[in-house]
């Protein structure tokens, strides 16, 4: 909501006034930038957070959120192309960002590059990746896929917990890599849910 945009941006401000902004402050600021689909101030702040040497992993993903939800794919490449000589490793969470957006603009073949450059990383698989592998497969019109990809991940996700009953694994808030930025993994999703999304 503009609301929700104008009032960090003021708390940003402020901090940065005053001498206390960190990056966590940068974050989040570019975080809700991309969910209100304004790439152009995301990249001012994401540009200054670099300037200070404090961009992470979380930095960039919510910079690829926002260049994706704006429709500039390529830029977005570029940025997490760029990663490696900033020393800041492209972790699942980022991948899993460019991997919807690739889907969602109906690049496949970056889509398809995205998911080897995932598998040979040994990056693991969390519910939004499950979700762009199966989205891909349906794009790609591949019926065949949905069900290996869907065993073959299935047992990474969901753990027997002390109890006997099965918990996700994984949590966290970072973008939750369908070009938006808030839930991670999706934590608390069941397999019906995470299904229902893939069709999305």
């Amino acid at each position: 909501r503009r609301g929700d945009v104008d009032g960090v941006l003021a708390l940003l401000q402020e901090v940065k006034e005053d001498g206390t902004a960190t990056h966590l402050h940068y974050n989040v600021a570019i975080s809700v930038l991309a969910s209100a689909r304004d790439a152009l101030r995301a990249g001012d702040l994401f540009a200054e957070l670099d300037a200070r040497g404090e961009a992470d992993a979380y930095s960039y993903g919510a910079y690829v959120s926002a260049l994706c939800r704006a429709g500039r794919l390529e830029a977005a490449v570029a940025l997490v192309d760029s990663m490696e000589a900033s020393n800041v490793a492209p972790n699942l969470i980022v991948y899993n960002t460019l991997l919807h957006g690739a889907v969602t603009a109906g690049d496949l073949a970056l889509a398809r590059r995205l998911k080897r450059q995932v598998a040979e990383r040994n990056l693991g698989c969390n519910e939004m990746h499950l979700i762009g592998l199966l989205r891909l497969a349906g794009r790609e019109r591949r019926a065949e896929d949905i069900a290996p990809i869907w065993t073959g991940a299935i047992d990474q996700l969901y753990r027997p917990d002390a109890t006997g009953g099965r918990q996700p694994e994984g949590s966290g808030r970072p973008s939750d890599g369908r070009g938006g930025a808030g839930s991670g993994g999706g934590a608390g999703c069941s397999p019906a849910a995470i299904a229902a999304l893939a069709v999305a």
